[in-house]
């Protein structure tokens, strides 16, 4: 196989690892709920995977597979304490808001979107 054509293949292979998003986010320093909202990114019927860190605090978690919303999901966090620990949430899908502290976006009211409460 001619050179081209391996860095080819090799690049078809490694393009699946990078899809997805991540974003980091350092929350006001008061109570409330932080959003996020995630399109799909992968075919029609495929789960969508989000990892949250959050100071010592871990969730992770696949939405929306064949049964569930198609157009994406809306993940809210419930920031308790007068505190400020940087949060990083990584999804297989496409972050289009978010995070942000705040009031809920549109999505939240979508029913093509997945809520996730944690």
């Amino acid at each position: 196989m001619p050179l081209s054509a391996t860095c080819a293949a090799a690049l078809l292979l490694l393009l699946p690892l990078q899809s997805g998003d991540s974003r980091s986010y350092l929350p006001p320093g008061e109570p409330g709920y932080v959003y996020t909202v995630i399109e799909k990114a992968a075919p029609a019927g495929e789960p969508v995977s989000v990892l949250v860190q959050w100071g010592s605090w871990r969730q992770s978690g696949r939405f929306g597979g064949a049964s569930g919303p198609q157009a994406g999901l809306v993940v809210r966090l419930r920031h308790a304490r007068w505190d400020r620990f940087r949060l990083t949430l990584s999804t297989s899908g496409r972050i289009v808001y978010g995070p942000h502290q705040g009031a809920a976006p549109a999505q939240w009211s979508d029913p093509g979107f997945q809520r996730v409460i944690w």
